[in-house]
């Protein structure tokens, strides 16, 4: 079975990067694969409780976890800016530090600038 984790830009437009990721973890699972989404198991935390942050450096570790202990790929949703992103740079180094393949989904719902 595929483990997929899923990487997304999301600082600045967190609702945004939620919705879209999310709906491509549905694809993914509705697909077979298995999905770890940090974004869509996050996002609705740093809701609960605003005193948690939602930034990259908070999360890395849970990430990073995912990431080595779990994942057999990374998948980047490539929405705007996702080549700036400094949480989807760290992840994609990190992945292929491990030789964990990365792979890119072009973005068709919901992901471009409005």
């Amino acid at each position: 079975m595929r483990r997929v984790y899923l990487a997304v830009p999301y600082r600045g437009m967190e609702e945004r990067s939620f919705q879209a990721v999310t709906r491509l973890a549905a694809i993914l699972v509705k697909e077979g694969a298995a999905v770890y989404s940090p974004i869509t198991h996050s996002h609705p935390i740093v809701l609960a409780d605003p005193s948690i942050p939602g930034h990259f450096d908070f999360w890395a570790d849970m990430d990073y976890s995912f990431i080595t202990h779990w994942a057999t790929e990374v998948v980047v949703l490539k929405m705007p800016g996702w080549e700036k992103s400094t949480g989807v740079r760290r992840e994609v180094a990190y992945a292929e530090l491990l030789n964990i393949p990365v792979s890119y989904v072009d973005c068709t719902w919901g992901c471009d600038d409005e």
